[in-house]
């Protein structure tokens, strides 16, 4: 991704690993606290990049757990995106998914859950959501600090 001057990027490679995944999550939180996001939209970026990452690792368990999640953090004024990009061709796109049981116990196994379902989460957490399919998977999430008039 080409970025202007006004921009700073950070960006992390982790192994398509769960207990990277706090690695990402303190990023996230450091990054955005020094921006001046409030803690609930922190709270949600947090959700949105480990729901985008779980999508990866789930998918990844499937052919080789042995590559790399790229994940870069790009901030500009007051706009931090995030993109997740994995080696998992399509995870969001081509997945088949069994019909939904009844019990909503079984919502917690991630491959019952229906991409649209996936996507329509990280778009009410997230101002902006854009996933794309070339070669891997990126998720790309981005969020504006919403200032109130109270201050």
């Amino acid at each position: 991704m080409n970025t202007s001057q006004s921009q700073e990027s950070i960006v992390l490679h982790i192994p398509a690993k769960l207990e990277y995944f706090e690695v990402v999550r303190a990023t996230l939180y450091s990054v955005a606290s020094k921006m001046g996001f409030c803690f609930e939209d922190i709270e949600d970026m947090k959700i949105a990049v480990t729901e985008a990452c779980e999508g990866a690792l789930f998918f990844s368990s499937h052919e080789s757990n042995s590559y790399l999640l790229q994940l870069s953090f790009i901030v500009d004024h007051e706009t931090l995106t995030i993109i997740v990009k994995d080696e998992v061709s399509g995870y969001y796109y081509q997945r088949s998914v069994p019909p939904l049981s009844k019990d909503p116990s079984s919502l917690k196994k991630f491959d019952q859950v229906p991409p649209e379902l996936r996507q329509l989460m990280l778009s009410t957490l997230m101002d902006k959501v854009r996933i794309t399919n070339d070669g891997g998977t990126e998720v790309i999430l981005t969020k504006q600090i919403h200032r109130s008039g109270w201050l």
